[in-house]
């Protein structure tokens, strides 16, 4: 099931390869996206990259981790780093996805304002497990992007 909401005639993907985290390579790609909004027929830009997070709660809490584990089928529920999947969108990029939403909402512009909290929106595996409003920390970086999580909204069946 296709969540891109634009025709595929009308929308540009191009990737990127990050090779490097140097100061040149940020100031080259800002430059690049810059260009790109300034070209005729450009209604907005965005980017996404996956990763992976931890949330401390799931660290803590060992019924935690066993049902979110147990929910994604994955087997090893005692690993040192209980990791999830995690696609990390910039606001342009709300314009461009619409997911079925089971519970709650998708992301809206006013969620990439500066706020206490990320709003995170979950998988439908978890529609028992997380619920709208819950909060979730990060606190180390090498874990994700730090910072207190709120469940804003719970992905329908087959939405990735």
């Amino acid at each position: 099931m296709s969540i891109i909401k634009y025709d595929y005639n009308n929308v540009v993907q191009l990737f990127v390869k990050n090779l490097s985290e140097s100061k040149e390579y940020h100031k080259n790609y800002l430059e690049l996206i810059s260009k790109i909004k300034q070209m005729d027929g450009v209604v907005d830009i965005g980017s996404f990259c996956y990763g992976s997070i931890s949330f401390k709660e799931l660290d803590e809490n060992i019924n935690l981790r066993k049902r979110v584990f147990s929910a994604i089928g994955k087997t090893d529920q005692f690993e040192n780093i209980p990791l999830l999947n995690a696609l990390y969108i910039e606001s342009a990029m709300i314009h461009i996805l619409e997911p079925p939403i089971y519970k709650g909402r998708f992301f809206e512009s006013e969620d990439f304002e500066e706020s206490d909290e990320i709003p995170l929106v979950v998988g439908y595996a978890y529609k028992d497990i997380f619920e709208i409003g819950q909060t979730f920390t990060v606190t180390d970086e090498s874990l994700g992007m730090t910072g207190t999580y709120k469940v804003i909204g719970i992905l329908d069946k087959g939405s990735y």
